[in-house]
């Protein structure tokens, strides 16, 4: 081997070696994603107007309906929860203190305030939480439109809970969305269902499901989709 080939040879393993001191290097480094974060306290008031921490609370985050953290306060009742930006719902629930739901909007890079100061909750009959559903009846609607109906979360008995409703059996072409997707009992959500103009007539059975503590109860009504209807300036 020439001096020159041997050269060569180093300088190709010396750059070997530097590359790979590169990758090891960005390897090494932390990995930061758009983020921001979400902080505050959760706080009760006991039966004598007092402050105390909640540290045993169960606080969740919702974005879009869907869970996407649960987490418990330390023990002074401050939390911390990094999300990245977006809207989102937060439930707080605590055995023997009344669930709160809030919104709030996270931003990258920067922290978002939200308290929560708990009243101690009603007992019904003091047995374990549970629920009833009730809607206003059938919806007869034409395929292209939408309409209302009233879903009415009551009480039975035990302490309030978060109870989250959805829809399951809607036709092709048709959805849902509730005033109060969450809600401690008793509360109201109006359930707007929506058809498009595709969506296939005829008779449908469409469940209303809640669910929290623990439980869930449905109750079904009939959708009717009618023929469209068309304005006499349409062709």
């Amino acid at each position: 081997m020439t001096s020159n080939t041997r050269t060569m040879s180093r300088g190709r393993f010396r750059a070997f070696l530097i590359l790979v001191s590169v990758i090891a290097l960005l390897e090494m480094l932390p990995r930061v994603s758009a983020a921001g974060l979400l902080v505050g306290r959760v706080v009760g008031v006991d039966t004598y107007g007092r402050s105390i921490p909640l540290g045993w609370a169960n606080i969740t985050v919702y974005a879009n309906g869907i869970p996407v953290q649960s987490v418990s306060p330390q023990f002074d009742g401050s939390y911390s929860i990094p999300l990245p930006p977006g809207p989102y719902t937060v439930t707080v629930e605590h055995h023997g203190f009344t669930a709160q739901i809030k919104t709030v909007e996270i931003f990258n890079g920067r922290s978002s305030l939200l308290d929560f100061y708990m009243q101690p909750a009603p007992t019904v009959t003091g047995k374990a939480f549970d629920f009833s559903l009730s809607s206003g009846g059938p919806i007869t609607i034409p395929a292209g439109k939408s309409a209302l109906t009233t879903i009415q979360v009551n009480l039975h008995s035990g302490s309030p809970q978060i109870v989250k409703l959805s829809v399951s059996g809607l036709p092709s072409g048709a959805s849902a969305s509730f005033s109060s997707l969450f809600g401690s009992p008793s509360f109201t959500s109006i359930c707007t269902i929506m058809t498009s103009p595709t969506t296939p007539i005829g008779s449908y059975t469409v469940t209303l499901i809640g669910v929290g503590g623990g439980m869930t109860h449905s109750i079904s009504l009939t959708l009717t989709i009618g023929p469209p209807s068309y304005s006499p300036d349409q062709p």
